[in-house]
């Protein structure tokens, strides 16, 4: 079984039983109505889509996952280079800077992007 008009927007429902802390249970319908249905997916390469930098803020370290190799910089808040590496699909970096706000570069190919990142314990 199909459909061939898929142009039309889809209706999808849900049922949910909640529970408290006292066992006290209630029910809840929620409706979706879905316009546009995804058919197909594009390659991208935007950095922002291939690079990610995780958690921030960050405590101790912060870890920059990427697609292949990427060089970083991390700036303080003054503009003054901190720490700079390359890495090639993950890397943690800032464990020795203190506390503070930082500006992280990430060049990969010929993209580069920059992230306002904090440490603070």
């Amino acid at each position: 079984m199909g459909c061939k008009n898929t142009s039309s927007p889809w209706i999808v429902t849900f049922s949910a039983i909640a529970k408290n802390t006292s066992n006290c249970t209630d029910t809840a319908k929620v409706t979706v109505k879905v316009n546009k249905v995804v058919t197909d997916l594009e390659a991208s390469n935007d950095l922002s889509t291939t690079i990610h930098s995780y958690p921030n803020p960050f405590q101790e370290s912060m870890k920059i996952v990427a697609l292949g190799s990427f060089s970083y910089i991390l700036y303080n808040a003054a503009g003054v280079e901190v720490e700079k590496g390359i890495g090639n699909e993950n890397v943690l970096v800032g464990q020795t800077l203190p506390d503070g706000l930082y500006f992280l570069k990430i060049k990969s190919d010929n993209v580069e992007k920059t992230f306002k990142v904090n440490k603070s314990k």
